[in-house]
């Protein structure tokens, strides 16, 4: 029997990267995971952390290759994922010439209320992490040479098939790519006084060319191979669920809350921060709030949470009104970029004051379904969930109670790596 052809997915996530081969048949062979280590100020990485990262993922990958006597040349298309709002500056061949700004970068106070009204409310590029205007601050660095704005996703596929200026539409979109009439906006130029040469950008999927040999050569992988253009990892996460019917949604609880959830139309706001992609004929509608784990711990150690969650008395609501923010601002389901944490009244028991805590963050999930429904997204039929205490029979009871539609755990983890191989291997 022929060795089945194989399709390799490449995803960084804002602290790692994976590596997921899967065959036609779905089933997966070798997967790997590395942390992307920095030494640059929290909010800020270099590419050759990155590199490092998937040199680590890829010796991983080579060792499971052997011991299951599986042959590289038996991988056909690789397709790859990175942070959505993850930007870099590069020269017009490439090569990058600022350290980038990461997913979990926030801009500052000034820059977001000068700026953010300025964005069309329809625009992908708004909300406080915005790809945009975090190139406003990498072009402050530039001396006003004219630069490539480079997404990681970008300069993933620029290591891979040296291909410069391509990028897929998931990641344009955050830049302000008009995802609907699949063209750059004449109001982006205005933005960047021409500073700035945008990329090419071309739907997921797309095969992009075959590998270049200085990547095939450092990781020993045939000539052959195709690169295909991939996703943002939010996204292609969410691709790995294998969610695809209208209503159907996904909530992540990771460092903060994010909603996803399939769609026939798409739906943007800037303010909120709201953003669609396009996954063939549907649409998936995505929103993050600043809320979530990282809120809590601030105030209670992410070590005792397994305890403090089996001591939940979920019975009886304690409708206190609180509100965990990890820092300054909230951007969905409200817009307020100086609020704080309400953490008060806290309750002297630690157990008492995780609840409450966790039923502020069910009332913004609540809160931003409902404003999703009401610009126009699909009226979720059930939630699926996953991440930070996503499986906790206490924590699943306090968003039933409070959201109003069924929400149930993901039977599977989730992985953006996966979402690539599905996408390189077009099982979309």
């Amino acid at each position: 029997m022929p060795a089945p052809p194989l399709y390799l997915g490449i995803a960084f996530t804002h602290d790692s990267c994976e590596i997921v081969t899967i065959d036609d048949q779905k089933k997966q062979y070798a997967m790997a995971t590395s942390s992307v280590k920095s030494e640059l100020p929290d909010g800020q990485q270099s590419p050759s952390d990155w590199l490092a990262a998937l040199d680590a993922c890829w010796q991983s990958i080579l060792t499971q290759f052997d011991a299951a006597q599986l042959n590289v040349a038996q991988i056909v298309r690789i397709s790859t994922a990175a942070p959505g709002h993850s930007i870099l500056l590069s020269d017009a061949f490439g090569k990058p010439i600022t350290t980038a700004l990461t997913s979990n970068y926030r801009c500052e106070f000034p820059l977001y209320s000068k700026m953010m009204p300025r964005i069309p409310e329809k625009s992908g590029a708004g909300g406080n992490r915005s790809s945009l205007l975090k190139l406003l601050v990498l072009l402050e660095q530039s001396s006003g040479q004219s630069v490539r704005p480079t997404q990681q996703a970008e300069w993933l596929n620029t290591l891979l098939c040296g291909e410069v200026g391509i990028c897929d539409e998931h990641n344009a979109t955050h830049l302000g790519y008009d995802a609907v009439k699949q063209k750059w906006p004449k109001w982006i130029e205005k933005w960047t006084q021409g500073q700035s040469v945008f990329p090419q950008v071309v739907t997921m999927g797309t095969v992009l060319g075959p590998i270049s040999s200085t990547f095939a050569d450092r990781y020993q992988l045939p000539r052959h191979i195709q690169i295909a253009a991939g996703s943002s990892s939010e996204t292609a996460t969410f691709i790995s669920t294998g969610l695809n019917l209208p209503g159907e949604s996904l909530t992540t609880f990771d460092a903060s809350l994010q909603l996803q959830s399939v769609a026939s139309m798409p739906v943007f706001h800037s303010g909120y921060g709201i953003y669609s992609h396009r996954l063939a004929s549907r649409w998936l509608v995505c929103a993050n709030a600043n809320t979530g784990p990282a809120g809590i711990y601030r105030y209670l150690p992410e070590t005792r949470m397994p305890e403090l969650l089996d001591n939940l008395q979920t019975d009886k609501s304690l409708d206190l009104d609180l509100y965990p923010l990890p820092d300054v601002g909230e951007q969905f389901p409200l817009i307020n970029p100086r609020m704080r944490s309400i953490t008060e009244p806290r309750p002297e028991k630690d157990e008492t004051f995780l609840q409450a805590l966790l039923e502020g963050i069910a009332d913004a999930e609540h809160d931003g379904y409902w404003l999703l429904q009401r610009l126009g997204a699909t009226i979720p039929k059930e939630i699926f969930t996953t991440g930070s205490f996503g499986n906790h029979p206490h924590w699943l009871k306090i968003r039933n109670d409070r959201v109003k539609i069924p929400v149930h755990p993901l039977q599977a983890n989730p992985s953006a790596a996966l979402g690539c191989a599905l996408i390189a291997a077009g099982q979309i």
